[in-house]
């Protein structure tokens, strides 16, 4: 292997290609002096390289050449240079062809065009500054010869920086040759233009609504705009009398959303995707020429809401995108949100509710630079009354991140696709413990803003990152843009209302665990500097993987009532031909119920429940592990008494998230990824216990039991030809074991 014998002729920093024949350790690129600057596929490595690193690393690859590979290595360098030596395969310049993209092809440079710089990614925002600044140079010498050359929009983020400029064919020269430059590209095109939205039509006849309605707990859902003809079946204000003026602007685009799920059909041009649901509107939202309000105490007015859905309409599903301006940080839960838990116990409801938005003030980092770190700030937490324990709470996701609107140029979308939008909110909140409730539980797209570099001012509804929502009508027009978790929320209530209709006799809490099972966070969700539990919950719910059970797929349910402060083992029939040979495998499994709650009390929820997987024990071994223990005072004044602690960590494995994580949750869901499945285990249990919380005796004696539902996700994901859904079902029938009072299902 030697190094490209031009090298040392070449401009003082250049960058260079190391592949490697395995991963490389660059723990020795700052001896030698080589800045890294990314890894690619193939154990390719880029690395900065100046006229001295270039020499020192000529002369150490001489001098390592000269050795006998058989004789142990004897020089003045670490051993890891020769380690590193060993495994560069080969080095190449990365030079203008490869910054050059492809789709470059397509510019002429009649006239100026608009290009992408693409930066190598920095260590930092100080790296990231220098390394702009030096581009902003280039291009400001250029612009001396030619005033139409100039910067457009720049996204100085250290992971993702881009300079958009107007150039002509000599600056793109000079761009492709710039150590700091990865790439040079057009701007990829928007999705969605505005132009696709102002001439969405319907052009071939819509599916009729069919299946559990949805309530809608809003503004009016205006029955005019074509996307919402037959689906709204009632509608009524509250509170009873009051007399509402004028429709607002808010509860079409959210009835909308519960009855399609989705309008990207309108703007892609495509059928719809899913069957719409039918939705009862309750209006209690009014517009006062400022903003939407409740019309009365927020609490009453929509307990009655809830109260007239169910009772006269027999819905199952709430969706509720109404929340307070900031965080939930009072003393105690709110009144609405009291409200709420105990109406989603009392009938039986899943009531689905967004985080609220954060407010446009400026964060300290700025909007674009400060992403995605103020996710987390004190002040974009969980907002009343999206902290309702028994509730579903959703934040949102940005779908798209390509602006589509008049000033494309200038703009630069704040969120990746399928990162958290920068206005959602995110938790912990209250708790039993100090890592709280985990909220939101889910996320759903929501929409996304745009920086605009040249005004240095927030876009809040572009097109082309949007969300694409029902409108009253305005003319032709009947589709508008707009963002906010408001539309997150009526979307996973349409998910919960298919559930609901393949399973019209499962409880609110087999509704929330199957819907928890359905979810997934999206890989690209996770952005770096964020925790994706904490922004994303449980992730993207879609119904359709807990509709059917089959083949390599299989979903057990339990719905059962245990006693209070007891504990409740499952046998889970895990057939002995998945947990033999090796193969990707999903073990998923979600646990909901619904305790009392007390506004007045520190721990505001009656009592917690948890779940774990245990195996390799038969039932008896189990038992003695979980049953009552004498105390340790117990155990030593009489020998014979012998205290169990519980399984280890083989025989009960751990899940994610971990349980002080989810302690403090109703709705609480556990995978088991790893690949050790040993078909010797023979025996699987969920444990199910449930701890009291410190309440007053009475008030103890009052909640006896507690109700909850199981559900279970065993899918072998390579082996598709494994009936795994059979094989459990001989099982239950030749071995049914289930404790509480229910059976698996």
């Amino acid at each position: 292997m030697e190094a490209d014998a031009d090298v040392e002729d070449l401009d003082t920093r250049i960058v260079l290609k190391l592949r490697g024949t395995t991963r490389l350790n660059t723990g020795p690129f700052r001896g030698l002096g080589l800045t890294e600057l990314g890894e690619g596929a193939g154990w390719t490595y880029a690395v900065l390289s100046t006229r001295e690193s270039r020499n020192r690393l000529g002369e150490v690859l001489r001098e390592y050449g000269g050795t006998d590979p058989a004789i142990p290595i004897d020089w003045d360098h670490p051993q890891s240079w020769a380690d590193l030596l060993d495994t560069i395969e080969d080095i190449a310049l990365y030079g203008p062809e490869d910054r050059y993209d492809r789709e470059l092809d397509t510019l002429t440079f009649d006239r100026r065009e608009l290009l992408d710089v693409v930066m190598w990614p920095s260590p930092g925002p100080a790296d990231a500054q220098t390394r702009v600044a030096a581009i902003e140079d280039l291009i400001r010498a250029a612009s001396r010869d030619d005033s139409a050359i100039r910067v457009v929009a720049i996204d100085p983020r250290p992971q993702t920086t881009v300079i958009r400029v107007i150039a002509d064919r000599a600056l793109l020269d000079r761009l492709l040759a710039e150590p700091w430059v990865e790439r040079v590209r057009p701007p990829l095109r928007p999705e969605v233009t505005l132009a696709d939205v102002v001439n969405a039509a319907i052009t071939v006849p819509l599916p009729s609504p069919d299946g559990a309605p949805i309530g809608i707990v809003d503004g009016l859902a205006v029955t005019a705009n074509p996307l919402l003809h037959g689906a709204v079946t009632a509608s009524k204000g509250f509170p009873a009398g009051h007399v509402y003026g004028g429709p607002d602007d808010h509860g079409t685009g959210v009835a909308g959303m519960a009855v399609w799920g989705d309008l990207e059909f309108l703007v892609r041009r495509t059928p719809p995707s899913r069957t719409p649901r039918p939705v009862v509107n309750a209006r209690v939202l009014e517009f006062d020429g400022r903003t939407n309000t409740v019309v009365g105490q927020p609490h009453v007015t929509i307990a009655e809401a809830i109260r007239w859905l169910v009772d006269e309409h027999s819905v199952r599903v709430v969706s509720i995108s109404i929340n307070r301006n900031e965080p939930a940080n009072g003393l105690l839960p709110s009144e609405l949100t009291t409200t709420l838990d105990e109406l989603a116990r009392e009938l039986d409801v899943v009531i689905v509710v967004s985080t609220g938005n954060r407010h446009t003030d400026v964060p300290a980092s700025g909007w674009l630079h400060g992403y995605p770190g103020y996710l987390v700030d004190t002040d974009a937490g969980i907002a009343e009354p999206a902290d309702a324990a028994l509730a579903v709470t959703v934040g949102s996701l940005a779908r798209r991140d390509r602006p589509g609107g008049a000033r494309t140029s200038s703009l630069v979308a704040i969120a990746p696709a399928a990162g958290p939008s920068p206005f959602t909110r995110t938790g912990p909140t209250r708790g039993k413990n100090a890592a709280g409730t985990l909220k939101p539980e889910f996320v759903h797209h929501g929409g996304n803003w745009a920086h605009d570099h040249q005004l240095n001012q927030l876009s809040y509804r572009d097109p082309g990152i949007s969300v694409i929502t029902a409108i009253p009508p305005q003319g032709a027009r009947f589709i508008g843009v707009d963002n906010g978790t408001s539309y997150a929320a009526p979307t996973v209530a349409h998910e919960v209302a298919r559930i609901a209709t393949r399973y019209p006799d499962a409880s609110a809490n087999l509704l929330r665990a199957l819907l928890a099972l359905s979810a997934r966070v999206p890989e690209k969700s996770a952005v770096a500097g964020t925790d994706s539990l904490r922004t994303c919950g449980y992730g993207v719910p879609d119904a359709e993987r807990v509709l059917e059970s089959g083949g390599a797929n299989a979903i057990l349910t339990i719905e059962a009532t245990m006693a209070t402060n007891s504990v409740v083992i499952h046998r889970v029939p895990v057939p002995y031909e998945f947990a033999e040979g090796a193969s990707k495998r999903l073990f998923r499994v979600a646990l909901a119920f619904d305790p009392p709650v007390r506004r007045s009390r520190r721990e505001y929820i009656a009592g917690t429940m948890s779940v774990e997987l245990v195996r390799g024990l038969d039932e008896a071994e189990v038992e003695r592990h979980y049953g009552l223990q004498p105390s340790v005072q117990q155990a030593k004044a009489d020998p014979t008494l012998k205290r169990l602690d519980l399984p280890n960590r083989r025989l009960r494995p751990q899940m994610a998230p971990p349980p002080t994580r989810v302690a403090s949750n109703t709705l609480i869901r556990r995978d088991f990824d790893h690949k050790a499945w040993d078909p010797d285990d023979e025996h699987y249990f969920l444990v199910v216990s449930h701890d009291l919380s410190p309440w007053t005796n009475t008030q103890k004696k009052q909640y006896p039991t507690q109700r909850y539902a199981l559900a279970v996700h065993i899918a072998d994901e390579e082996r598709t030809n494994l009936d795994l859904h059979n094989l459990m079902r001989v099982q239950l029938r030749t071995r049914l074991r289930a404790g509480g009072s229910g059976r698996w299902q």
